[in-house]
């Protein structure tokens, strides 16, 4: 997010994108040589999220970000401070959905391109295993502690879908149904990514079992609704799963700024009467039921993740 600089970051501000409102993220300052004052920030906007009673106010899910060492660069991959953090992960994080990210990994590629490996990939696998999985296990304590390796360069782009995959999966474990009812952070983890189409199915299905759609047959509110309305719920519903990116209501200006996900409604086209309008001539031969429920316009799902920046 802060396109690896390093300065003053108030990780109490939502980064909010001005194309997506439902990803809500906390970014924290890097961890540096010989500077402890931002690992007790860190430890201690944890410690307050996980007191939070309210689901919404919780950390849903944390990315610790490692630039990937070169080999023969003298980089190193974590300053004492980080370490610190690691090694105090369980008691800090506690059972918080966490995943290691290791950042730049084309950057690794190539350099065992350039050292002219006959399997270049290979090596990066394993110099990421010995210079980064093993090191970060030892400190942790946890040899499961779940990792995967990204790059913003195109030719890498299912370390992100994996990234994304692998947090709605931990996501999904963490957050347990309650009485039968799906709990609703995996399905908002999956309306806020716009990478991987499998979480949105999953999201979808999620969705579809809740009590909201089990109820209706049951509802005394579910009589005298037409066709229309209740196409109107489905097709909110799946704008809201999937997230489309919706032009005609972008926000000018950068790619994220700062302040609350709340102060505007994500799609503007997509839930307008011309477009449900156009939907609905698309659909023939329909035997609608007798009743449809009426949509809820007040929920705002959004999905939170803490940065904290370690490269």
């Amino acid at each position: 997010v802060a396109s690896g600089r390093s300065g003053e970051f108030d990780i109490g501000e939502v980064l909010i994108s001005s194309e997506n409102d439902r990803f809500i993220l906390h970014e924290s300052r890097e961890f540096e040589a010989g500077e402890d004052s931002n690992y007790n920030v860190v430890k201690t906007f944890i410690e307050s999220r996980k007191r939070q009673p309210r689901i919404e106010d919780q950390l849903h899910a944390v990315w610790l970000c490692f630039q990937v060492p070169l080999p023969g660069h003298s980089e190193r991959l974590i300053e004492r401070s980080a370490e610190q953090f690691l090694r105090e992960k369980s008691e800090i994080l506690g059972n918080i959905p966490t995943i290691v990210v290791f950042t730049k990994y084309d950057r690794l590629v190539n350099t065992m391109k350039l050292w002219n490996h006959d399997h270049p990939e290979v090596e990066a696998v394993r110099h990421l295993r010995t210079a980064c999985i093993q090191p970060l296990q030892t400190l942790s304590g946890d040899v499961n502690i779940s990792h995967v390796a990204v790059s913003s360069n195109k030719r890498y782009e299912q370390g992100q879908k994996d990234l994304i995959q692998l947090t709605f999966d931990k996501v999904s474990e963490h957050f347990v149904p309650q009485l039968h009812t799906p709990s609703p952070v995996p399905v908002v983890a999956s309306m806020a990514q716009r990478v991987s189409p499998k979480p949105k199915i999953d999201g979808s299905i999620l969705l579809v079992l809740s009590e909201y759609w089990r109820a209706l047959a049951a509802s005394p509110n579910f009589r005298d609704y037409t066709i229309q309305d209740c196409l109107r719920v489905v097709h909110i519903d799946i704008i809201s799963v999937w997230n489309f990116h919706d032009p005609s209501n972008v926000r000018t200006g950068a790619c994220f700024h700062r302040g609350s996900a709340r102060s505007y409604h994500p799609f503007k086209y997509l839930v307008s009467e011309k477009f449900l309008e156009c939907m609905l001539k698309m659909i023939t031969d329909i035997n609608p039921p007798e009743t449809y429920p009426k949509p809820d316009n007040d929920f705002t799902p959004e999905f939170v993740i803490f940065l904290p920046f370690v490269d």
